[in-house]
């Protein structure tokens, strides 16, 4: 019986462990390809001796480089959260799996023991009806 209750359980082990490699590589994180800034282009306006402002394009550009670090920063922790996650529900899914398999047994060793009790009364009501007879 206990047999039985191992190999279910290698069994399931085998079926979550095909489960997650299948996971794995279905969700493979696509390398990060770099990002092209361009510019601003602005409106044609009429031809004046200004020239744009260098500081301007400056603070812009490093305002899209903050943004592009966030947004990495973020995709990162949300990915590292989603695999975390992933080990919770593995563990308590194996915690469920063995807390059914020591019930089941447990159970199955109070049958055993009932079994084995109602078979000796059995034998000495045997006992008694043949003295008796």
């Amino acid at each position: 019986m206990i047999r039985s209750y191992l190999m279910s359980s290698m069994l399931i082990f085998a079926l979550i462990q095909s489960v997650s490699a299948q996971e794995t590589t279905q969700t493979e994180t696509p390398k990060t390809e770099a990002v092209e800034t361009e510019t601003p282009k602005t409106t044609e306006t009429p031809k004046t001796t200004e020239t744009p402002k260098t500081n301007d394009l400056v603070a812009t550009s490093d305002l899209m480089a903050v943004k592009q670090k966030q947004e990495f920063e973020k995709t990162q922790r949300l990915e590292k959260l989603r695999y975390e996650h992933l080990w919770i529900a593995y563990a308590l899914i194996w915690l469920a799996i063995f807390v059914f398999i020591w019930k089941t047994w447990q159970k199955s060793v109070a049958q055993d023991q009932k079994i084995a009790e109602l078979a000796q009364k059995i034998s000495q009501f045997e006992q008694k009806s043949k003295k008796e007879s």
